[in-house]
């Protein structure tokens, strides 16, 4: 389950999945003597070249691959060494090129997948992508200049950790489907290499709302043993904004304006008022929420003891007071203003 956007107060704090780190370089190279096994969807016949990733051998057409990554294209470009003279039409494996890759099995498999004709993973046609299928292409993507799935995947986060609080608000959860909270630290990272700053906010407030302290240091490991952990820069920046986001939570309760209820309202609703705002700082010193854009449920009581008018008076100034809040989210998670921030599309 993800956290829910429309989360009360005092919602329960969840535990998280894991995210991926990058990787090194490729080199072309002679085959390797360790045992490989070939990939049981990636793996051609009458493939014209081998790549091999960690245990496992991937084997593909040459030009599907220099049509997607001018990396591959000039590596592929270069003369390739002869069959070795013991070569037989029975060992096709020795007269093909072989590249061999430092980035992990599973996340290479994830680039493939997306590049490769009639491949079971298709990125955007049906379900969400997980976490770690949108790091390693981000990742990958960005290594191999494959520019259209960089871009692909960074708009398919910017959907889930938007610019402005409309989006924000219609969105079900705080992360995508697919996600949990503590991939936020891998949104994190991946803002930092393409330079998408635009998601750091959002992502920064999941971290700070819903991370323990210990989570934000260990960070996230992943499915192929890889770990995203935050910079030292972004690790003090979630500390430093829990704080502020916090006093950000406390004077939106507190500046919530108890109508003055005219005079023929119902004399109630002063004191329902009062009762609303005491419970809220309650409510706020007993959780130490970090989410200035938290409901701010009434009970039941207290919101029938108020005439339509207060009620409607309450809703708006609350409104008024989340937008506030949303206008200074990055000055509140320690990220420079930018461009397209705002309350509305």
């Amino acid at each position: 389950m993800n956290r829910q956007v429309l989360e009360s107060s005092t919602s329960s704090r969840k535990r998280a999945r894991s995210a991926s780190r990058d990787t090194e370089h490729e080199d072309i190279s002679d085959h390797s003597s360790s045992i490989l096994s070939p990939d049981p969807d990636l793996w051609f016949e009458d493939g014209t070249i081998s790549i091999i990733a960690g245990n496992v051998e991937f084997r593909l057409y040459r030009g599907l691959l220099a049509s997607h990554s001018p990396v591959f294209a000039d590596m592929l470009s270069f003369p390739q060494p002869p069959p070795s003279p013991d070569a037989s039409s029975s060992n096709i494996a020795s007269t093909i090129p072989t590249v061999t890759v430092t980035d992990s099995p599973q996340a290479f498999r994830e680039l493939l997948r997306v590049i490769t004709p009639g491949s079971k993973g298709r990125l955007f046609q049906e379900d969400h992508p997980t976490c770690f299928e949108i790091a390693s292409l981000v990742r990958l993507g960005h290594k191999y200049q494959m520019d259209d799935t960089v871009a692909q995947c960074m708009q398919y986060l910017s959907k889930h950790f938007p610019r402005t609080l409309d989006e924000f608000r219609a969105l079900d959860n705080y992360v995508p489907p697919e996600f949990d909270d503590c991939d936020a630290i891998t949104v994190i990272n991946l803002a930092r290499l393409t330079g998408a700053t635009h998601l750091l906010p959002v992502a920064i407030l999941i971290c700070c709302r819903y991370l323990s302290g210990t989570e934000l240091v260990n960070g996230v490991q992943h499915c192929d043993g890889s770990r995203d952990v935050l910079s030292p820069t972004d690790l003090a920046l979630c500390f430093d904004a829990k704080s502020r986001l916090h006093r950000a939570y406390i004077e939106r309760v507190a500046r919530r304006c108890p109508p003055t209820p005219p005079e023929d309202a119902h004399r109630s609703c002063y004191s329902a008022t009062r009762r609303i705002l005491n419970d809220a700082i309650y409510s706020a010193g007993v959780t130490m929420t970090c989410n200035p854009f938290a409901k701010l449920y009434p009970t039941p009581e207290v919101k029938k003891a108020l005439c339509a008018h207060c009620w409607d008076v309450l809703k708006k100034c609350d409104e008024r007071l989340m937008g506030e809040a949303w206008d200074r989210l990055p000055a509140l998670t320690g990220v420079d203003p930018m461009y397209g921030w705002a309350r509305m599309m």
